[in-house]
């Protein structure tokens, strides 16, 4: 924790408080969260020895295809260590991957985006919104789009708090979706539905 930069941030796809070791982990944790084909994903997930040493890698994803990734700065891996993990983790039918930081901070607003979202949701996870969420569903038989500011009232926030997360879970579950890599989600931000 003292030698690295570290975070925490409470998660929706996986259970629990991950821990980052770099803001490229987090933002990293943030696009899993805005991906529809990913299930699930688990921060550090295991310590494998590689020769001498032992490895944690950064992430496990979990959806159609599972994956084993480690994110650095260009990308740059050992060429003989990443062979070696390659065939490790292809034994279990799991890819393993180096992913450059780069990448990472490119998709930068959509990952601070999505990091607002996962605050949103986890702070109102106890709030039911099924009649809510159907709310905003109808609002769609009227309209294509559905702008933020229609479902959050920016003078009456707090009466509007129900619609708000049930906007949200809709778009973590791929029932709408809206344009976030690059512009920040304000009361502008259009939505749209799935099809």
């Amino acid at each position: 924790m003292k030698s690295t930069d570290y975070y925490e941030q409470a998660c929706l796809k996986f259970p629990g408080i991950g821990q980052f070791h770099s803001r490229a982990e987090l933002l990293h944790a943030a696009l899993l969260e805005g991906n529809p084909a990913v299930r699930s994903y688990v921060p550090q997930p295991l310590r494998v020895r590689v020769g001498s040493s032992y490895f944690i890698p950064d992430c496990f994803v979990s959806g159609e295809q599972e994956f084993i990734r480690e994110l650095k700065p260009r990308g740059e891996f050992e060429e003989e260590r990443h062979e070696l993990l390659k065939q490790f983790f292809g034994l279990r039918n799991i890819t393993f991957e180096v992913v450059s930081n780069e990448i990472i901070f490119e998709q930068e607003q959509l990952a601070k985006n999505w990091l607002m979202i996962m605050k949103s949701l986890k702070s109102g996870e106890n709030i039911s919104t099924d009649q809510s969420e159907n709310w905003v569903m109808d609002k769609f038989l009227n309209d294509p789009t559905l702008a933020f500011g229609d479902v959050v009232e920016p003078g009456n926030r707090q009466e509007s708090l129900r619609k708000e997360i049930a906007t949200l879970r809709l778009l973590h579950r791929n029932k709408i979706k809206a344009d976030l890599n690059l512009n920040r989600l304000d009361y502008d931000t259009e939505f749209y539905l799935c099809r």
